[in-house]
């Protein structure tokens, strides 16, 4: 039982004997005496509530719940709330014992409560709430725009608790942007992490202060996809103390490339700078293999190289002599209607690109085209060129049994030079 329950009931007890006694003293037999009647008395209700939290920040929700007040002979028949205490009750409900309140300035703010029971009597307490700032984030980062697979340095630095006393307890962060922030630095003011690959990133930084109040700032990034540098040459062997014509047009990058440099001496220097342009040139004075070099840079300053490796020959003799092919044997036989030969091409050349024609020599056939054949014969290699003859030449095999013809072989080398060679040659019927 309450001390107000208590209180009430030695009242009404005291009133009760009070009774009694008056009628004793007026010599009435208490057993033939008439009813008494007791006098109705209704008890103030007790206000009371609790306010969650306190201190509350500023913008928060502050929970404030009557449901403790009571009334010892009755029952509360209405909550009435003053929240920003100007001493005006302007929250009511005759159902609900609770109310709530969001603060927009710091500050102490007296609460009141005024609770009315069922015959109308009522009841007011009042509490202290402290309404304090929210800590303030700030979120900046080493680099505006980072590199896929480069390490970056998140500060939380300039964050504070602008109320008195106040200061930042912890430093949480949330670094895959699901709003779950999963990592704390406890009071350390940074984080350092690596992206592994480019796109629209998100972070975010809950700063929480000594009342435990918390703020996030969120930081959106654009991650960088590092360039691509690809060398190509032309041509590739190079000839000595000849141009070499260098491009680096195949290397990529999500944006643009804005400088290409490039290393022409292959001493790992990019002594070369073409700006936007991806073309360069050089020559080699020595044989061999050399390396050449190209850095490219992208519109967010990251960079990639490439190295290419070009073999260096000597310049070409240049070859002016004309090939003669070798045509063997100076007599073969019909067979199918064609005459088949053999033919050398020399040792000294890389190849010889061979047509053989065969003309008729004597009597109605002299200087008469008798067929032709076409061979592509390696140097120093033997191949026969098989020569589909005329009808006017195979008729003339079959009624005299032998046709006497000059074979001419015009044969032209890998350096264009062209050559005839000649040889008298005999086709037989058998």
């Amino acid at each position: 039982m309450t001390t107000t329950q208590t209180s009430a009931k030695t009242f009404r007890n005291a009133i009760l004997a009070g009774a009694a006694t008056f009628a004793a003293l007026a010599g009435v037999n208490s057993a033939n005496a008439l009813p008494i009647i007791p006098i109705p008395i209704n008890f103030p209700p007790v206000a009371s509530f609790t306010a969650t939290p306190n201190p509350v920040a500023v913008g928060d929700n502050a929970i404030f719940n009557g449901s403790a007040s009571s009334d010892v002979d009755g029952n509360i028949a209405k909550y009435e709330w003053d929240l920003n205490g100007d001493g005006v009750f302007e929250v009511r409900s005759t159902v609900f014992s609770t109310a709530n309140h969001r603060y927009t300035a710091p500050g102490t703010v007296a609460v009141k409560l005024r609770v009315t029971d069922n015959r109308g009597k009522t009841g007011t307490t009042t509490r202290t709430l402290a309404v304090h700032a929210k800590p303030v984030a700030l979120l900046t980062a080493d680099r505006a725009v980072p590199t896929a697979g480069d390490t970056v340095t998140y500060r939380a630095t300039g964050s504070f608790d602008p109320n008195p006393g106040g200061f930042i307890r912890e430093y949480q962060w949330d670094l895959d942007g699901n709003g779950t922030f999963e990592r704390s630095t406890g009071t350390v003011q940074f984080v350092s992490m690596v992206f592994p690959t480019a796109g629209q990133k998100k972070i975010a930084l809950r700063v929480i202060d000594r009342d435990f109040a918390f703020t996030d700032q969120s930081l959106f990034i654009r991650v960088n996809r590092r360039p691509t540098a690809v060398i190509s040459a032309t041509p590739n062997p190079a000839v000595v103390n000849r141009t070499v014509a260098l491009s680096g047009a195949a290397s990529a990058d999500d944006r643009t490339i804005v400088k290409y440099e490039w290393d022409l001496n292959g001493d790992g220097t990019y002594e070369t700078n073409t700006a936007a342009s991806p073309s360069s040139s050089t020559m080699f004075a020595t044989l061999g293999q050399v390396k050449v070099g190209l850095q490219v840079t992208d519109d967010d300053g990251a960079v990639d190289q490439s190295v290419a490796t070009i073999t260096v020959n000597p310049a070409p003799v240049f070859d002016t002599t004309a090939p003669h092919v070798t045509i063997t044997p100076t007599r073969v036989r019909m067979f199918a209607g064609t005459a088949t030969f053999e033919v050398t091409c020399p040792m000294d050349e890389l190849s010889c690109n061979t047509t053989l024609t065969l003309k008729g020599r004597f009597g109605s056939l002299r200087g008469t085209f008798l067929g032709s054949g076409h061979e592509m014969i390696p140097g120093g290699e033997t191949l026969e060129i098989t020569v589909p003859l005329t009808p006017k030449a195979k008729r003339f095999i079959r009624r005299y049994g032998v046709l006497k013809a000059v074979a001419i072989a015009k044969a032209t080398d890998a350096a264009g030079n062209t050559g005839t060679t000649k040889k008298f040659v005999r086709i037989t019927k058998r």
